[in-house]
């Protein structure tokens, strides 16, 4: 039996999702993905060529496409490919000429420099189990973006876990480990390191946070129903969502931010 080692795992864990078909799978939250969704899409235009890096089953890509004419989505599992691009035949044929789906690293994004004016990603950038090697993705995103163009990175952040928690402990919550609650690893950002390492070609333009929807969801939820477990499902969540849309900050909490960057000219 061949050993995987955890970026192996990591892998895997991916691709046997993809053969499950199941768009829920990626991000069992799906409010909070819908909560960055919508954010990305306020910085879209129908001229603007997105590249979503991880696009998994594609569920912002086909947001997005509904804005612009270039849409790409690209992800290392071949998988998530097919069935992101078997979603695009079947429930979005009218999107078939704005959007289409690759196989990629984003260690080596096969693309050419200069290429899109806008690059996302959606907690990819955590899966990438070493701080040089996420400085590498984001080289190689830096390379692929226009002068001026706009990188909207949706990743976790130590010190936006660390208040999270802190609430979390004021109310005697069970507190969210770094490694998350999966049974595979992830690496969050130092928000000091990665904007210190950011700068010398980016400027920093907002941080979107979504700390009303994680007080709500991680918070009140969880003593709300409590002795039993929170739900992702859950109508509160629902409610979370609509209130967060209009009031989206709350003490900066949650370790998910939307990080806006500006390349440099």
């Amino acid at each position: 039996m061949k050993f995987l080692d955890k970026e192996g795992k990591l892998h895997q864990h991916y691709e046997k999702i993809g053969e499950l078909k199941d768009d829920r799978l990626t991000a069992f939250d799906y409010n909070l993905r819908s909560l960055e969704i919508e954010c990305a899409k306020s910085y879209i235009f129908p001229t603007t060529k997105i590249l979503d890096v991880g696009s998994g089953p594609g569920t912002a890509c086909f947001e997005y496409a509904q804005i612009s004419n270039k849409v790409v989505g690209m992800d290392y599992a071949q998988s998530m490919v097919d069935f992101s691009t078997e979603q695009l035949h079947l429930k979005h044929p009218n999107l078939l000429k704005r959007l289409h789906f690759d196989r990629g690293s984003a260690l080596e994004l096969p693309y050419d420099s200069n290429s899109f004016d806008m690059i996302t990603s959606h907690r990819v950038l955590i899966a990438l189990l070493s701080w040089e090697s996420q400085k590498k993705a984001l080289q190689e995103i830096t390379r692929c973006l226009i002068p001026h163009g706009i990188y909207v990175m949706f990743e976790a952040t130590f010190e936006g876990l660390e208040i999270l928690n802190k609430f979390k402990k004021m109310f005697n919550l069970r507190e969210v480990s770094d490694g998350g609650d999966g049974d595979y690893d992830r690496l969050l950002f130092s928000e000091k390191n990665l904007k210190e390492f950011m700068r010398e070609e980016f400027e920093l333009i907002r941080i979107h946070s979504f700390g009303m929807y994680y007080f709500i969801s991680r918070i009140l939820q969880p003593l709300f129903v409590a002795p039993n477990s929170a739900k992702y499902d859950h109508k509160l969540n629902d409610v979370a969502f609509q209130i967060a849309r209009h009031i989206p900050d709350f003490e900066n909490m949650g370790h998910l931010k939307g990080y806006v960057w500006k390349k440099n000219g």
